[in-house]
Parts: C-alpha cells; structure tokens; sequence
C-alpha cells in the first residue's frame, strides 16, 4: 500500500428505501484522493545503477458499510522518471505487474496499482474475496506469504473458533508468466504489435492459529500452487491436506508448508521463528542425497520499547536456493518467475 502525500475523506451520506417502502437506511461513503510524488537519488531498491529516480501518482480510495457488508477499494496510477522497466521485484516494497510507455520517452514508464477487499463479517466468521495482496504469520520479510508480491483475486474466510484458535483459507489467482503458445496469435493489433496470453496458476491456502498461553502463538500453513488447468474442485475443501491433495490429483502441483512461533517478551517486543519446508520427501529426510528443500527466518520485533513511535526490528533468513522453484515452471512462486524471466519479454 502506498501513503499519499495528500489524502483527506470525504462523507457522503445516502438515504435509500427497502424494498417494504417503509424503513429508511443510512450508509456511509468515504472518498480520499491520493496525490503523491517521491524522489531517490541512488534509486534506492528499484534498480541496481546507483543513479536517481523520481515516482509520481495519484488515485482515490473509498469504502462503503452497510451492515455486516463492507468494501473498501483504492486505483493509483504511476509514472516512474529514470528508469526503463518495473523495478527489482526482490524488494521489501509492493510489486508492480505491469507497465507502458505512454510518454514515449526511453527512460519513463507508467504503471498502476488497484486493491478492492469486500468483507462480510459475522462476528467469528468473517468472508473475504477481492484483489489484494496479505501476509501471513511473522517476519518483516514474510518467507510464506506476503504483502511484497502485486494484488491478486481471491477469497476466503477469516474463522475464529475461539479466544485461542484461528483458522484462515484462501483460494486466488497468480500471474504464471509462463506463455501459452496455444493462444500466443490471438490478439494481435492492425499494427502488428502481440498481446501475450499466460497459463494459468492458482494457489489454495490455509494457516491454522493457535495461542496455547498468553503471549504465545503458533502458526501451521499449508500452500498449493498449480497451474494449466480451471478452478481445482479438491483445493476448494478447506480443511483437507493439501499434500494428500496433490499426490491424489497425480503429484503435479507444488505443496509449501511452514510453522512459525512468536512470543511476546514484553508488551509491544516479540521474538519469532519461521521454518518453511518445500519439496518434501518423507523418506530422504535426514540424508544427505535429497529432495527436501528448507527455509529458516528468526527475528525480534518491537514497538515503542523506548519511547512511544519507535521501532527496533533485527531479521535474519536462511533458504535453500531451490526454494520455491518447482519442476514444472507453472506452479514456481511469482516472484521467482518475476526475476527469472526471459530477457526477450518486453518487460
């Protein structure tokens, strides 16, 4: 999410009728416009040349309550000045997907951001579907799931069982970047210019959290990506495994699963773990020939320790450099495929 330099609400108040004729209701409409600009002398993460860029843009954002319902939604629109494609996606900053040259100059380019979130909440229960990006479990620099990667559609639900166990569930679309050759001549403008068309890739998610004690939470999460093909019906059952899911449906797809742990040492300090395992097989664990693919994260977390609005944050990540790579290039994780594109793309 990017903070505007300028973004101050607007109320609207509409006054709607039932369909009875007889009971009036009030909703709530809030409207901020974004206008923002920034300036980096060395290109600061965006590039790996030491030379200065400028970032413009502006947008709105707005969100609607009725009831239980809720939306909230923001479209910015960018022009990145001093560079000629979208920045290193290995940064701790959101993830852009897509850019044009509409001022035709070499070294600026455009591009946009949208997020829409419609909720509606029940209390426990509480379903989620739109395009946005999350992170799940601990970390500055989530190793699982993160908020690092562009917006995706997807939907779920967000079920707290109790004061001490939570459950969550995703299902979405991601970005392949893997071309369909069946489909790569279909749009072609009067120009000649190609419009390329991707597999597709989805991903199902689940995280279970428990808080046995105060001051301690556990997170289990299990991860799918799988590709060319429509909307798995398997991956739609929440509470199934999905590692029996994907040796059921012919060991084609890329199971991730993680733990994490955080304690809270002092009000606002916590100390975490996060372990992530990839490619997983049971029986060539502990040798040293194997397929079995491991990430490892620990950090400390505090706020206003010393004094109130400060932040002390120390991380360190260990992964394999097979990590979130799959044998088959469809179900890798996007930001692998983001940095490992062809240079041919016109990206």
């Amino acid at each position: 999410m990017i903070t505007s330099f300028l973004s101050k609400p607007i109320q609207l108040v509409l006054i709607a009728a039932t369909l009875g004729g007889a009971t009036l209701k009030a909703q709530t409409i809030t409207v901020e416009p974004i206008f923002f600009g920034m300036h980096r002398t060395t290109g600061g993460l965006w590039q790996a040349s030491e030379e200065s860029v400028s970032f413009a843009g502006w947008g709105a954002r707005g969100a609607v309550q009725q009831g239980k319902w809720s939306l909230e939604a923001d479209f910015i629109n960018m022009r990145f000045f001093g560079m000629t494609k979208l920045p290193n996606p290995f940064t701790p900053e959101q993830g852009f997907s897509w850019r044009q040259s509409a001022s035709g100059e070499p070294d600026e380019f455009d591009t946009d951001y949208g997020e829409l979130v419609m909720t509606y909440d029940a209390g426990a229960f509480k379903a989620v579907a739109g395009k946005f990006s999350q992170q799940w479990g601990p970390g500055h620099h989530a190793i699982t799931l993160s908020r690092k990667v562009p917006t995706y559609p997807q939907f779920g639900f967000d079920w707290q069982l109790n004061a001490k166990v939570r459950f969550i569930y995703r299902h979405g679309d991601l970005v392949s970047r893997e071309p369909d050759s069946s489909r790569s001549n279909i749009y072609i403008d009067a120009n000649g210019g190609k419009r390329q068309i991707y597999l597709s890739r989805r991903f199902a998610a689940h995280r279970l959290e428990i808080a046995p004690i105060d001051r301690l939470t556990v997170g289990f999460t299990e991860l799918v990506i799988y590709g060319s093909r429509g909307l798995e019906l398997a991956y739609l059952l929440p509470f199934i495994p999905y590692w029996h899911v994907q040796h059921y449906l012919g060991d084609t797809d890329n199971v991730q699963m993680s733990a994490d742990i955080t304690i809270e040492l002092l009000p606002g300090l916590s100390l975490y773990g996060v372990f992530l395992m990839d490619e997983w097989s049971p029986t060539l664990t502990f040798k040293k020939a194997n397929r079995n693919w491991f990430a490892w994260q620990g950090g400390l977390d505090g706020r206003s320790i010393i004094i109130e609005g400060d932040r002390l944050m120390a991380e360190a990540t260990w992964t394999d450099h097979r990590v979130y790579r799959h044998r088959f290039p469809v179900n890798d994780k996007p930001a692998v495929r983001e940095f490992l594109r062809p240079a041919s793309w016109p990206y």
